[in-house]
């Protein structure tokens, strides 16, 4: 008894401290005294799975990162593709000059750049951005079906929970009257000890 009490006052300890740092207690102070939650039932959830799918899959900065990637990924492509091909300027100038024979000089210049041959640097280029592309679409595809999966799995959860909860609630309702009857029963000598015994188990059990 001496060592099962030693066990319990170790886990309580231990159950405080992680207490502690969820709630953002600093480990040197002391936890005020505990209240137990009021008697009153779990409200259930008011939307859908589908909706606290759409939800999580909007709102986890994660998924906006990596679909931030994507986009950035998408525009490297287009930046190669542009490498690839040809590109052209135009330059307009004006001069004039001031002097004794003073004179204007305008020239319009087009500049038309055309890769002949580079050694496939550009397409080589252009084929690994495509690759890392699809490689951040794979990641990202990934990444959702695992946010899904995770909003599915706590979203049961806490449907199951909260089913657990009230038939909890329903057992420590029926075991807090059969102790009751069984109190009463005793008292009037039509049962043993071994019966209030049991129900005082089963009570404090629910």
């Amino acid at each position: 008894a001496k060592a099962t009490e030693l066990g319990a006052r170790n886990a309580v300890s231990t159950s405080r401290a992680n207490l502690k740092a969820v709630i953002g207690v600093p480990q040197r102070e002391e936890l005020d005294a505990i209240v137990g939650p009021e008697d009153q039932p779990i409200a259930g959830v008011e939307y859908t799975l589908e909706d606290a799918v759409q939800r999580g899959l909007a709102d986890r900065p994660a998924l906006a990162a990596r679909r931030f990637n994507v986009e950035t990924q998408r525009q490297s492509v287009r930046l190669s593709e542009i490498d690839r091909g040809f590109t052209w300027s135009v330059d307009a100038r004006h001069t004039r000059a001031f002097s004794p024979e003073g004179f204007d000089h305008s020239a319009l210049v087009f500049f038309v750049t055309i890769p002949l041959y580079d050694g496939f640097r550009t397409r080589e280029n252009l084929n690994a951005s495509k690759f890392a592309l699809e490689a951040e679409k794979a990641v990202l595809t990934q990444a959702e079906r695992d946010a899904i999966a995770e909003i599915e799995a706590s979203y049961k959860v806490f449907s199951q929970d909260r089913e657990r909860f009230e038939a909890s609630r329903v057992a420590l309702e029926a075991a807090r009257l059969n102790y009751q009857a069984a109190f009463e029963s005793r008292q009037e000598g039509a049962s043993e000890l071994i019966a209030i015994l049991t129900a005082q188990v089963s009570l404090t059990t629910a």
